[in-house]
């Protein structure tokens, strides 16, 4: 949880949404983010890659202006 409020505080996961979003576009980001997932759950355990991928969600979310639940 620490890992993810200063990726949040450094503005990291703004940075992260922003790249995904101009890779994939806003119509697409659900696919961004399960590429996303892939990426991080590969060598990381469950918990711990869940805990990095919802700041990257919200981040998404804020910038669509999009449904968390739909997102995740």
């Amino acid at each position: 949880a620490m890992f993810g409020k200063i990726l949040h505080e450094v503005g990291a996961l703004d940075q992260i949404a922003a790249q995904l979003l101009k890779r994939f576009g806003q119509s697409k980001a659900h696919y961004a983010l399960g590429i996303a997932g892939l990426i991080c759950a590969l060598p990381l355990f469950f918990d711990v890659a869940v805990v990095l991928l919802i700041g990257i969600v919200f981040a998404v979310a804020r910038r669509t202006d999009g449904n968390i639940v739909k997102l995740a």
